[in-house]
């Protein structure tokens, strides 16, 4: 049916010799006879090109019915089979459920296993990798946990011994420094009785001067005390009156700033909603006025562009089928002049 379908009328050793005829032309200018070869050219080019696009529509419309037979018949076909099919498959689901299962206990249980020997292998600071413990025969596992049995044993009564040692370091340790600490304690005794009996002298003396020290700053503040009543009287004077003056500058100035301030902040805020609102109804004017122009310019459009639609349909389906070669030619250009024409047409109509 492939090899149906294929089949052409114009073959490529024809297409070969035609494009072969031409390959060297070049036209001269204002030659009629080169103009006449160019012409024939085009023309016999022109008749392939038709050939070969009316056996190829005619080719698809034999594969496309060819086509949806087949589809149809391999559904009619695979229903009555996919049933038997799938029943086989359910069977074959179940059984491999049930050996993966097996299989999946198994290897969980034999993965237990390994991971009771690195455990076991741990607790006596052997620390191996699960996959190589996996690979260890019973023997090698005993032996390994035989020479890490006795080496953590002979490790834990090394460090028992390294510990008794140095607790009876510390012990001596301590006891030489509680020695150390009730010398310096007698020493600290003697020390702070001196300095008790040097204090109390010292107190002595403070007292009497105390006493002297304390009747002349007596005098002192009361002529100090007399100075800044003066001074206090002054000040409280000079910063009342400077207090009403600032404040009252600071009132008007304040006032006029806030003034200002209102106004400017009333004339920003109107300002701002008259240029928004503008803006708004300009936008909606100009959305509206190019609603309103294409819906006027929709009826016509879609006219225009049928038209354009039904006159490159008739300039692919045609040829007239003129006997004289030259109204052929023109005929063919003027064809190839519309079809580009209409396509510039059709997209100037959808920029509108």
């Amino acid at each position: 049916m492939d090899k149906q379908l294929a089949t052409y009328d114009i073959n490529e050793a024809h297409i070969a010799e035609v494009v072969d005829k031409y390959k060297g032309f070049a036209l001269v200018p204002g030659d009629t006879k080169s103009k006449a070869v160019l012409m024939e050219g085009l023309k016999e080019h022109r008749e392939i090109r038709l050939a070969i696009e009316k056996k190829r529509k005619a080719n698809n419309e034999k594969a496309n019915k060819y086509i949806k037979d087949n589809n149809t018949e391999g559904k009619r076909l695979h229903a009555l089979n996919d049933p038997g099919e799938k029943y086989l498959k359910d069977i074959r689901q179940k059984e491999d459920d049930r050996i993966n299962a097996i299989q999946e206990e198994a290897a969980r249980k034999e993965k237990e296993r390994i991971q009771k020997r690195v455990d076991v292998l741990a607790e006596y600071g052997k620390v191996l990798p699960f996959f190589d413990v996996a690979g260890m025969s019973d023997e090698i596992f005993e032996t390994i946990l035989t020479t890490a049995t006795a080496e953590y044993e002979a490790e834990q009564a090394r460090v028992a011994e390294a510990i008794r040692l140095e607790e009876e370091a510390k012990a001596k340790e301590e006891a030489d420094r509680r020695a150390e600490s009730k010398r310096l304690a007698k020493e600290r005794e003697d020390l702070d009785r001196q300095k008790a009996e040097q204090e109390a002298d010292r107190k002595r003396l403070a007292e009497i001067q105390v006493g002297i020290e304390a009747e002349q700053k007596a005098k002192w503040e009361k002529f100090e005390a007399h100075q800044a009543a003066i001074k206090k009287e002054i000040d409280e004077k000079r910063a009342a009156f400077e207090a009403e003056q600032k404040a009252a500058k600071e009132k008007k100035d304040r006032a006029e700033f806030e003034r200002k301030a209102k106004e400017k902040a009333d004339r920003e805020a109107k300002e701002k909603i008259e240029r928004d609102e503008q803006e708004r109804l300009e936008r909606e004017r100009a959305e509206a006025e190019e609603k309103i122009r294409q819906d006027a310019l929709r009826p016509d459009k879609d006219k225009l562009l049928s038209f354009l639609q039904e006159v490159y349909d008739l300039s692919i389906t045609y040829p007239l089928g003129f006997k004289d070669e030259k109204v052929q030619f023109v005929c063919d250009a003027f064809v190839d002049i519309i079809q580009g024409q209409i396509a510039k047409t059709k997209k100037e109509v959808e920029e509108l």
